[in-house]
């Protein structure tokens, strides 16, 4: 329903049942307020913000000009005022700028204090820079349990309205500029303060916390604010590496990303909808987060920075055995499918390198990722006319070397990054992660047919596939 509304024809009809006037006719009120509660539905959808980067201004006015004209009508009121929290972030950024808004969500994050993100009335004043919020390791390392605590409450507590911001900040994210700039103003160290309490809030339960939403219903809102979080990450960072920045030196915010899909992965019945309707808010949401995660991380293990699939791979000896099958999950899911593939299977090959999005992403066909590949090496700043520079063809070049190449042994797939930055270090690290429990030969060679399909032949050397 949401994603039919959200077009210019369904935000049309929801206007033409939400003018003041109707409220003097017969069976009008009755119109606007279930025309209200469908607009609500629109605006919560993480698949609308886009649209509302289009009609969320001329929204805004009809919300305010259809609360001052039903006042009495307090069905309709609170409708609305859920409508004006869902509004004010994009007015709020159109009115200060996505730096000023990145900061407002810092605070919220911070201290709970939701000032010009809520309300019409009130504005959000531009955040003077001496003022903003230290969120590196060590500030909150020195807050202690204390402040995780109270992040914990503030991101439960705002889980709407911090959502709503990300995902207004997410959808100017994929532009180069506005990226960089958030990236210069530590737009990443919040972000990773958020990812991190989020794990935290799935980690230790959400009862406590589900005063006015159910459980189930606060963990969906919540999983939906982590995957606009890791979509902006996604932005930022896919803009540093175009840009040219060597390496992105923040070890802690990969470990963060690593920890919360692990955790993901070691939720069976959320991520198989067993637990809930597979069409439900709750699978979707699981399953939109672990696809935005899955692509971030692939920006570690195989984009235009050193691999740090190494890390991934010593989580394997972790003496825990939930996270060494969260880290084995994680890295399968992460390698690619076997070539060659079947026909019907070709349809939904989906490419792990993908540029970021202004919505959630999904398993799109080939066709489509390769589509915004090609579009993506012909923008970055360069004109429309002006041929891609080296740099950005090179994921490009690298897909068609990659997708002709294979190994000599005649059984392993053309090898992406991830794969070819594993091979070196596997046998060693398998050892150390299986040689203490059991050294019976299937243990021994449970890694080795990670990368290896059948299991049956040795991988080879990476000298074998450099021709």
């Amino acid at each position: 329903m949401a994603s039919l509304l959200s077009s210019s024809t369904g935000f049309a009809l929801l206007a033409a049942c939400l003018q003041p006037a109707r409220l003097a006719t017969e069976f009008g009120s009755v119109t606007t307020r279930y025309a209200s509660v469908l607009l609500v539905h629109v605006l919560a959808s993480p698949y609308s913000a886009v649209a509302l980067r289009y009609h969320g201004p001329w929204v805004g006015t009809l919300v305010k000009a259809l609360q001052a004209a039903s006042s009495r009508d307090e069905a309709l009121t609170v409708t609305l005022t859920a409508a004006e929290r869902l509004l004010q972030p994009l007015l709020s950024m159109n009115a200060n700028g996505p730096i000023a808004l990145a900061r407002s969500v810092a605070s919220l994050l911070h201290s709970g204090d939701s000032h010009g993100l809520v309300t019409f009335e009130t504005e959000a004043d531009p955040c003077d820079e001496d003022a903003v919020i230290d969120f590196t390791v060590k500030a909150m390392a020195a807050g202690g349990a204390k402040l995780r605590e109270q992040m914990r409450e503030n991101l439960a507590a705002h889980v709407d309205t911090l959502g709503a911001c990300v995902r207004v900040l997410r959808t100017q994210a994929v532009h180069p500029q506005v990226a960089l700039s958030l990236h210069e103003a530590e737009c990443l160290d919040w972000v990773r303060a958020f990812l991190d309490t989020g794990w935290s809030l799935l980690h230790e339960g959400l009862e406590e916390y589900a005063t006015m939403k159910t459980p189930a219903q606060l963990e969906a809102d919540l999983l939906w604010a982590l995957e606009a979080a890791v979509g902006l990450a996604h932005g930022i960072l896919w803009q540093l590496a175009a840009s040219g920045l060597p390496e992105h030196h923040d070890s802690s915010f990969l470990v963060v990303l690593v920890r919360l899909s692990m955790d993901l992965q070691r939720q069976p019945t959320l991520m198989n909808g067993t637990s809930c309707p597979p069409e439900g808010n709750l699978a979707k949401a699981a399953r939109a987060l672990d696809v935005g995660l899955l692509h971030v991380l692939s920006l570690f293990w195989e984009g235009k920075w050193p691999s740090r699939v190494h890390y991934l791979l010593t989580k394997v000896a972790d003496p825990n055995i939930h996270a060494s099958v969260g880290v084995a999950t994680l890295l399968a899911l992460s390698l690619p499918p076997p070539i060659p593939m079947a026909p019907e299977s070709l349809a939904d090959a989906a490419l792990a390198l993908r540029p970021p999005a202004a919505m959630p992403l999904r398993h799109s066909s080939l066709s489509v990722a390769l589509a915004e590949l090609a579009r993506l090496t012909t923008g970055c700043g360069a004109t429309a006319n002006a041929p891609a520079a080296p740099e950005d063809v090179t994921a490009l070049s690298v897909l068609g070397s990659r997708s002709s190449r294979r190994c000599p042994c005649g059984s392993c797939w053309p090898r992406r990054g991830i794969a070819a930055s594993a091979a070196g270090s596997t046998r060693s690290l398998a050892s150390r992660a299986y040689g203490g429990v059991c050294r019976c030969a299937e243990a021994r060679d449970a890694p080795r047919r990670l990368l290896v399909p059948g299991g049956s032949g040795r991988p080879c050397r990476l000298s074998d596939t450099s021709g």
